[in-house]
């Protein structure tokens, strides 16, 4: 259409039919159940409940795929297997019907407890050290881990080592794992004037 030289278009957009997932298949997963692992997921299959609202409405979510991969990795990482891969995952669609499967495929490698936890640094430096997250003779678990290292770093930020750095050492024997958080300290920094207006 045009109008005072100037071109209006109207644009119809056809989202197109939704994709059901009838299934999402698991492989390499020996240790954990699939529905476990479904709890976990966006894309899940379509069931009874799909229906209600805040409910997985079991639709394919092609742009959450690969976070859900990246939940899996995050949900084994968790459960103690530091080895653990998950593969990008694979959606199989039949346009034909209008459905779609999704696979993933898992290494879960061993499983490690935790044997002994430790803090390396300079001992001419006196901190107040955190309560530490990762347990001995527990699972290892990787976000207790980055948890630890985050309160360390502030400990040692709290006593005015401003660009002081934590590094994780961790030595595998069988399935027990040793870890040692390094602390870099760096520079202490002084602070000579505040001015408060």
């Amino acid at each position: 259409q045009i109008k005072n030289n100037k071109v209006y278009l109207d644009i119809t957009i056809n989202k197109g039919q939704e994709l059901i997932i009838t299934n999402v298949n698991f492989y390499g997963n020996k240790s954990i159940s699939k529905s476990d692992l479904i709890d976990e997921i966006y894309n899940q299959p379509r069931d009874c409940f799909s229906i209600f609202p805040f409910v997985n409405s079991g639709t394919l979510n092609i742009y959450k795929l690969l976070s859900d991969q990246q939940t899996l990795q995050e949900y084994y990482l968790n459960l103690g297997f530091m080895d653990a891969k998950v593969q990008t995952p694979l959606a199989i669609t039949d346009f034909d019907n209008f459905s779609a499967t999704v696979d993933f495929h898992i290494k879960e490698g061993n499983r490690y407890i935790v044997k002994s936890v430790n803090i390396s640094y300079p001992k001419n430096i006196k901190v107040n050290l955190p309560q530490l997250e990762l347990k001995v003779d527990k699972y290892f678990n990787i976000s207790a881990l980055r948890e630890d290292l985050k309160n360390i770093k502030h400990a040692f930020q709290n006593e005015g080592y401003a660009y002081a750095q934590v590094y994780p050492k961790i030595e595998k024997k069988g399935n027990l794992a040793y870890i040692t958080y390094e602390v870099i300290p760096n520079n202490i920094v002084y602070i000579n004037n505040v001015i408060i207006q």
